[in-house]
């Protein structure tokens, strides 16, 4: 995961950003308006120390998506793809669900201050990648294709023996933006979250088989 490079690199610095960069998430977290002053009362540090590490909100913003990703996206792992395909779709699912509760707020803010904040898109667009290879991976078997741990293994400039449709569907089905969208807008609870994506990943791989 790509980070972003705020300025002092002593270990009490570090830990200075790091609190910064936390006081952002918690006051997203509560609802509060992450003003610069309002990030530094919380962190308990000087509005100038603020400035010190960071040269901008924006980059703020940054290592806290960055820290919030690598906590919660990155230490995700496939399943792997000899499990029964339940068992696999199950999994799957909760594992987002999981991470995205935690991520939520915070990646919601980032995604709406995406246009005036461009050095947020590929943190983003990073994490995005991370979880479309699990689902390749993972539901290789599926989508037609060999297995292989993402990275190594499996060849990845190999030709797909079907057409990638499927695996665009099901990075859809299970984004962030689907499960922000089953929370909030339509007002499911986790559980009616995790139930409606296992229904529409099942669905999904049970119309790519007749397909295939």
């Amino acid at each position: 995961m790509d980070t972003v490079t705020p300025r002092g690199t002593t270990e009490r610095g570090r830990d200075s950003q790091r609190r910064i960069a936390e006081a952002l998430i918690g006051l997203i977290d509560d609802g509060a308006a992450p003003t610069a002053r309002a990030i530094a009362d919380r962190a308990g540090v000087s509005l100038r120390l603020v400035f010190h590490h960071f040269e901008s909100l924006e980059d703020i913003y940054r290592l806290a998506v960055v820290r919030l990703t690598v906590e919660h996206v990155d230490t995700l792992r496939p399943v792997e793809p000899s499990k029964p395909l339940p068992d696999r779709t199950e999994q799957t699912v909760r594992q987002r669900t999981k991470a995205y509760e935690a991520i939520g707020p915070v990646r919601r803010a980032a995604s709406a201050l995406e246009p005036s904040m461009p050095s947020l898109s590929p943190v983003l667009a990073l994490a995005d990648t991370v979880l479309a290879e699990h689902l390749r991976f993972t539901f290789a078997k599926e989508l037609g294709r060999g297995g292989g741990e993402p990275g190594g293994g499996a060849d990845p400039l190999a030709p797909p023996q079907r057409p990638d449709e499927l695996l665009h569907a099901l990075d859809a089905a299970l984004s962030f933006e689907a499960w922000d969208r089953l929370r909030r807008v339509q007002g499911l609870s986790v559980v009616a979250t995790r139930r409606a994506m296992v229904y529409a990943v099942t669905s999904l791989l049970s119309a790519g088989a007749a397909d295939g």
